[in-house]
């Protein structure tokens, strides 16, 4: 049992002491550690894709329930967490020099408080006759004219000049 241990006592020294010693060797060899191996090549530049169907947040409260009525007009009804979530939330409900098309009549507000809890329930019948009783019109004719958006090309020379390896 004894020299067993012994045994056991020594490999463990042994390991330790090479694990020691590798470690204290590559400490000491860093020779290039700053440079690096090859020159790096540039990164391809991701773009972000426009978003063609978001139109700008309205500015005056009438144009913020003119574009909740168009958004309503739509069938099926859209999800309230695109678009009207914003309008209302962030547009209309907020009073701080922030919001861009604020409601400061008290009623107004419980009427658009009303609205998006119709909304969230999917209450298309419920949402337009909400609309229409807070004077909101829908003007399908801003939502069918097509948004033209113009597909940019990478210049080819700068491309192939990014490419080429010269000089190495």
């Amino acid at each position: 049992m004894r020299s067993k241990l012994l045994t056991l006592f020594m490999a463990v020294a042994v390991v330790v002491a090479l694990a020691a010693e590798f470690s204290v060797a590559a400490l000491a060899y860093q020779g290039n550690a700053n440079k690096s191996a090859a020159p790096a090549k540039p990164k391809a530049k991701k773009r972000k894709k426009p978003a063609s169907h978001v139109a700008a947040m309205p500015t005056t409260p009438e144009g913020c329930l003119n574009r909740l009525a168009t958004l309503a007009a739509k069938e099926p009804l859209p999800s309230y967490d695109g678009e009207p979530s914003k309008i209302i939330n962030e547009g209309m409900l907020w009073t701080d020099g922030k919001a861009k098309c604020p409601v400061t009549d008290q009623a107004q507000r419980l009427k658009l408080l009303g609205l998006a809890n119709k909304w969230r329930a999917n209450d298309a019948a419920g949402v337009r006759s909400a609309l229409q009783e807070m004077g909101a019109t829908a003007s399908p004719t801003a939502e069918a004219a097509p948004v033209k958006m113009h597909k940019r090309r990478p210049a080819k020379a700068k491309a192939k000049a990014a490419n080429t390896n010269s000089g190495v």
